[in-house]
This record gives C-alpha cells, sequence and structure tokens, in this order.
C-alpha cells in the first residue's frame, strides 16, 4: 500500500493536468472564435449576396405582367399601353412613381396606385374619373367632364345620370364650364336630379331647367346664396326664376 503522502502528490498531479487541459481547450476555443465569426459573416454576405442578385438582377423575380383594376376592359388597354416597362426587368428596380405619373396622363383616370405584387407582377388601382356633365360639340358628339372640370371621354351618346350642358354660341369659357359645375356641387342629389338642359352662353351665363321651372343662374359667384333663394322661390310654383342676382330674384 502506497504511503498517503505518495497518495495526495499523485492527486495533485492528476489535478494539474486535468486543469492544464480544460485551460489548453478554453484557449484553443478562444482562438478559434474569430475563424468561427469570419466564417459566419462570410457565409451571411454570401446569402445576402445571392438575395439581392435574385431580387434586383435575375429573372427570378422579373416583371411577366401587368394586372389592372377599377375599369372595365375596354379602358384596361389605355393603362396597360401606358405602363411601358419592359417585360423582365427585375420587380424591385421599377420605378413606381414614374409608372404611376404615365399611367396619371390617361385622361378618364382620376387617380392611380401602382403596386408590386410578387413574385412578378404590377398592379394598376385605377380610380377613373366620373362624368358629371356632358358637353354637346358642334358635330353631335358629347363630352364627358367630371367634377374637377376635366374632359375625358368623348361619346355619341350621354350616358343614363349624366346631365347635357349645350353651348350657346362660341365655345364657353372655363369659368362657365365651371359656374355649371359649381351650380350642381351645392345642389342636393335629389335636387340635381331633377336638373335637365342646361344651358351656357359665352358670356359665361348659365340656365338649366329645375323640375320643369326654367332657371337664370348667371355666373359662378354666389353658388351658396343662389341655391337658397332658389330652394325657397321654387315653392311659389313659378314658371321661371332669375338668381343670377340672388338679392333681386325674379320670377314669372
Amino acid at each position: 500500500m502506497a504511503p498517503s503522502w505518495l497518495t495526495r502528490h499523485r492527486a495533485v498531479r492528476t489535478g494539474l493536468a486535468s486543469s492544464r487541459v480544460r485551460f489548453e481547450r478554453r484557449a484553443a476555443a478562444v482562438r478559434q472564435r474569430p475563424a468561427r465569426l469570419i466564417v459566419a459573416a462570410v457565409g451571411l454576405g454570401v446569402v445576402l449576396a445571392v438575395v439581392a442578385w435574385l431580387v434586383f438582377f435575375s429573372s427570378v423575380l422579373a416583371l411577366r405582367e401587368v394586372r389592372v383594376d377599377g375599369v372595365d376592359d375596354a379602358d384596361k388597354a389605355a393603362v396597360l399601353a401606358a405602363v411601358t416597362v419592359a417585360p423582365g426587368t427585375p420587380l424591385a428596380r421599377v420605378d413606381l412613381g414614374s409608372v404611376e405619373s404615365a399611367v396619371q396622363k390617361v385622361a378618364f383616370v382620376r387617380e392611380v396606385r401602382i403596386t408590386r405584387s410578387w413574385p412578378d407582377t404590377l398592379t394598376a388601382t385605377v380610380t377613373p374619373r366620373v362624368a358629371l356633365v356632358a358637353l354637346r360639340n358642334t358635330d353631335g358628339t358629347f363630352s364627358l367632364v367630371d367634377e374637377q372640370a376635366a374632359s375625358f371621354r368623348i361619346v355619341p351618346e350621354i350616358p343614363a345620370g349624366v346631365i347635357p350642358v349645350n353651348r350657346e354660341g362660341s365655345a364657353p369659357a372655363t369659368a362657365g364650364l365651371r359656374a355649371v359645375l359649381q351650380v350642381l356641387r351645392v345642389m342636393p342629389a335629389e335636387q340635381r336630379g331633377q336638373v335637365t338642359d342646361i344651358t351656357v352662353s359665352g358670356a359665361d351665363l348659365v340656365r338649366f331647367t329645375l323640375a320643369g321651372v326654367q332657371v337664370v343662374w348667371g355666373g359662378p359667384s354666389d353658388p351658396e346664396k343662389k341655391l337658397r333663394v332658389l330652394t325657397i322661390l321654387m315653392g311659389t310654383k313659378p314658371t321661371s326664376i332669375d338668381v343670377s342676382a340672388p338679392d333681386t330674384p325674379v320670377t314669372r
């Protein structure tokens, strides 16, 4: 049996050896850590580079289709023609603002929003102009005009619900057209539905028929006051009302 001092000596040597092994392992791990970080960084860089290539340069996520929402099939062709982005262009590189500006120039487009629909589609969501009046042209056609006074389409016949506007003499000035639109904007929907036969003269004089009563509206000034006076006088069942000077209206 070995003396106790020898046993203790061996235990101390064994403990020192074990501590040295653990220290060397930790030191090796510390030395390897920068290398692992470099490998991880390189790997991440490769992944990002591949993703960037796929998104910005490859044909995997390239434009293949343009979809148009908000208008009927007859108008989709005009919107598609305004989108001049070449098929095969990476979707991420399409300038959405430029496409929106191009589509906005289409006459019947009031607003448009262009979005990416991954993986390969541009979507144009269009808010079309809505005709409020139809200006009668000398050739018998009609120019549709919306509430912003934008003329956006020529048609052979007046669509249902659109009020015809007749030109008297020379073509109506911008102020005359705006006066017509002011008349319609200030009117409640029910009253507006009773308006027919609007006429605009070269002197910006607006006349129309309201529920069978001939109304002389005048120019674009004081539309709210004119409407209040007109509404009151309609209750007297006249055949004609002149509110062109709303402070001194005339009825017959």
